[in-house]
């Protein structure tokens, strides 16, 4: 990896995953510290004495040297571009999620580069002021045929007529994503979209708030107890004419990435997992309040033994009862896993006009329903 000047000399943090492995490198020290303390999809972490899946912050890894800058090669690896020069081929950019969540904050939303450019190599995506918003994971979607399996994890993989990328980044915020191409004084720019990334975070908590409100008036227990409220919620949670949440969507008793369905943003989608929806539970708890503990199940034991089978999707709650006596409970809003069964087939990439336009990522969302 390389940071050019005006970087020189800055520190470049890094951060570590002991759940996949991974390293995550950035200059940016306010997002090094909003993900120090944070799993894999940018969440709190439930459990920050496990560590499991949470980014460990390891502090300045190293500091930006002065490199010389290219004059051709990777569009993207230099500094220097030219408006004198046109891009040699075309391109055309779509959004593969064919609901229209639009982009968040710590959440993959793959794009299909329409192109007849040749050479993966001389493509880069960016934003316009440098900040690389191609996502660091790279997942595979099933319903999506790439055409190369070498290409797998990289920036760019080979599909019918072009590209698939990744739009990912953890800071909420406007961006201009540019397709750059390779060109003889440095790179062209070759097509642009304006991405905004909605608030992960911000959302979900008005998403709760609104879960809350109906779940209690749909309920009659505006007046009740912190743990009829959180029944109440349960109920709303688990009812098909309240959210009706589903299971990850999956098929043959697997789990899947489908990019024509979504699983996130889970308030969005209303699709979350064993462990996502213990978490949100416990979050919908402390919200309402009134509890002397509220505990998440999903770390008690070891995965997949018999406790953890029966009980990891559990939120325990524990409260004074009317006689004045310390009271446990348990309440979940986790689906059975088959009732997120989808099996879908391969997503057309031939035909655009059944594809969503890239400027579906670039609308703000709004929350006004649970």
């Amino acid at each position: 990896m390389q940071w050019h000047a005006p970087t020189t000399g800055k520190p470049i943090y890094r951060l570590y995953n002991q759940y996949n492995g991974e390293h995550f490198y950035t200059l940016d020290k306010g997002e090094y510290d909003r993900l120090k303390g944070k799993d894999s999809r940018g969440r709190v972490n439930a459990d920050n004495k496990r560590n499991t899946g949470h980014w460990t912050g390891e502090g300045t890894a190293f500091y930006a040297l002065s490199v010389s800058t290219p004059t051709s090669g990777k569009a993207g690896g230099d500094t220097t571009k030219t408006q004198r020069e046109s891009a040699k081929y075309s391109y055309q950019l779509y959004s593969l999620d064919p609901h229209g969540y639009g982009a968040w904050s710590g959440i993959t939303s793959p794009v299909y580069i329409k192109t007849n450019n040749p050479d993966p190599s001389s493509i880069s995506v960016t934003d316009a002021d440098g900040r690389n918003i191609v996502g660091y994971r790279k997942p595979s979607y099933t319903d999506i045929k790439y055409l190369n399996s070498s290409d797998a994890g990289g920036d760019l993989r080979k599909v019918d007529g072009g590209y698939v990328t990744y739009v990912e980044s953890y800071v909420p915020g406007a961006y201009t994503l540019q397709v750059r191409e390779a060109s003889k004084s440095g790179y062209v720019i070759a097509a642009t979209a304006s991405v905004y990334v909605n608030d992960f975070d911000a959302a979900k908590s008005q998403w709760e708030d609104l879960v809350i409100q109906r779940a209690v008036a749909k309920a009659g227990v505006e007046r009740g107890s912190s743990y009829e409220k959180l029944k109440a919620v349960e109920g709303y949670l688990l009812d098909e004419n309240g959210c009706g949440f589903k299971y990850l969507t999956g098929a043959s008793g697997r789990l899947y990435n489908y990019a024509q369905e979504a699983n996130g943003p889970f308030f969005l989608a209303h699709r979350w997992d064993s462990l996502t929806s213990p978490t949100i539970m416990c979050e919908l708890a402390t919200k309402i309040g009134g509890f002397k503990d509220v505990h998440n199940c999903y770390w008690d034991y070891p995965r997949g033994s018999g406790g953890w089978m029966s009980n990891h999707y559990n939120c325990r709650v524990t409260y004074t009862n009317a006689s004045g006596q310390p009271e446990e409970r348990y309440v979940h809003a986790c689906p059975s896993g088959e009732t997120g069964e989808v099996s879908l087939g391969a997503i057309d990439l031939t035909n655009t006009s059944r594809l969503r336009p890239i400027s579906d990522l670039g609308k703000r969302v709004s929350i006004t329903q649970p």
